[in-house]
């Protein structure tokens, strides 16, 4: 099992601040592990740092600060920050962590049920996020679509990775659509979620001027069940929207970032 994931199972009601996640052994090494701008490593622990920029920002303690107050009200209706508590404080839906690295039986059915799982929301600040599959596609669509309340259209150009895998907090995802990036309809970009027990993934299709949301209860080693269903639903939908025959699409698996195959 990952470092953390292990702490947080074996220590199930614990509640870790952000700063005892900042805090813990492989976290708080004393010095970097490569100078800025010589390398790239994804860090989870920058979520942590932005969620403390936030609130510092604002005036505000991590505690008190509400994430919520940036979000347009007609994307909020249903959507929670978490910040102490499993997530059964915040939602009915369990959650299961079916990975290989879940320190328990690998792969197997149900998994380990998260529900009472207080680290699942932690210190990770920035990314405790729930709600509904409608407030997210809102919410996204808010930041990426022609009509932002949020973001004006330089921060949106800079935003998106039309040119690279990862632009600025966001995920090049033109794979997920099965065609080419020279077919206006084969451009997406947006973000993928996951924690432990849950993952989803949020896109923004500009062809269509539209925004899809998709979530799941089950974590996996490769989180493919929200990329797979994306594959399926755009293609269904584009080929509604413009008129043309519908595509055989699959989603290829064979890596952490699989991609969809459409003939």
């Amino acid at each position: 099992t990952d470092a953390f994931r292990g702490l947080c199972y074996k220590n199930a009601t614990e509640d870790y601040s952000p700063q005892d996640m900042l805090g813990v052994s492989w976290v708080a090494k004393g010095h970097l592990d490569f100078q800025p701008g010589t390398k790239y490593a994804y860090s989870s622990t920058n979520f942590v740092l932005l969620g403390l920029l936030l609130a510092e920002l604002y005036g505000a303690t991590w505690q008190t600060y509400d994430q919520g107050a940036i979000i347009p009200a007609t994307s909020k209706s249903n959507t929670v920050f978490g910040v102490t508590g499993p997530p059964s404080a915040y939602t009915e839906v369990h959650g299961y962590d079916r990975t290989s690295y879940n320190g328990n039986v690998a792969n197997t059915p149900p998994g380990i049920d998260v529900d009472g799982i207080h680290c699942v929301y932690a210190g990770w600040t920035a990314s405790d996020y729930t709600a509904s599959l409608q407030d997210a596609a809102d919410f996204t669509y808010d930041i990426y679509g022609p009509e932002s309340t949020g973001l004006t259209p330089a921060s949106q150009a800079i935003m998106n990775p039309s040119t690279a895998y990862y632009g600025f907090a966001t995920f090049n995802l033109d794979r997920y659509t099965g065609l080419s990036t020279s077919d206006p309809h084969g451009i997406a970009y947006g973000h993928l979620g996951a924690t432990y027990g849950y993952q989803s993934v949020v896109l923004f299709f500009p062809a269509l001027n539209m925004s899809l949301a998709v979530g799941s209860n089950i974590e996996t080693t490769y989180q493919a069940q929200p990329s797979d269903t994306v594959c399926s639903v755009y293609n269904i939908v584009r080929s509604y929207v413009t008129g043309e025959a519908p595509l055989n699409c699959s989603y290829d698996t064979k890596s952490y970032y699989g991609y969809c195959v459409c003939k």
